[in-house]
């Protein structure tokens, strides 16, 4: 009688609202989202659209929950990738020349050989989407084997000019050492 008692007590709706707004649960959401349709969103927005989506009498609920949200990130330090290197986009390796417009970016996966395109406007086109980012491209991938988007620098190749493949993190690269050797000339 205590385990359905205690079950009845989780299941209620302020319960309920506890877990799904818990800072673990905004941030894999964030995540999936990020993953699946290449869109970031902050927890702010996360709440705002559950509190839209409730009917009213759950929305009054959901004011008496006491929402942890995850602290604001300092937009310098965000620029920064894990490592601590300067982040770097798509569209900066095409306007430098070092990634054409129209490269065929290529990934084996899981036996398979899954190919998208390098575009203008610094996206990447797989299957028809466009994605901003090679982690997003390649979470398109992943994601069909419901696995977490892998690191897309590395998880991308291209055909080098010299006919030899290089995984994509191969051009970053050279734009970071163009990068730091064009600062210390100045």
């Amino acid at each position: 009688m205590d385990k359905l008692w205690k079950r009845t007590e989780v299941l209620q709706p302020s319960g309920l609202l506890k877990a799904i707004l818990s800072p673990e649960a905004l941030r894999d959401v964030r995540r999936v989202l990020k993953r699946d349709t290449g869109v970031v969103v902050t927890a702010d927005d996360i709440v705002g659209s559950l509190r839209k989506m409730l009917n009213e009498g759950t929305a009054r609920v959901l004011q008496d929950v006491e929402v942890t949200l995850p602290p604001k990130v300092d937009k310098k330090i965000a620029k920064r990738t894990k490592k601590g290197g300067a982040r770097v986009s798509l569209k900066d390796l095409i306007a430098t020349g070092l990634l054409p417009v129209g490269t065929t970016l290529f990934s084996e996966y899981k036996g398979t050989r899954y190919t998208a395109e390098a575009q203008a406007d610094g996206t990447i086109t797989f299957e028809g989407n466009s994605y901003k980012t090679p982690s997003a491209a390649g979470g398109a991938v992943t994601a069909k084997y419901n696995v977490s988007a892998p690191p897309g620098w590395d998880f991308w190749q291209l055909k080098g000019a010299e006919g030899n493949i290089e995984p994509l993190d191969a051009i970053r690269q050279r734009y970071l050492q163009h990068e730091t050797t064009a600062v210390v000339r100045r």
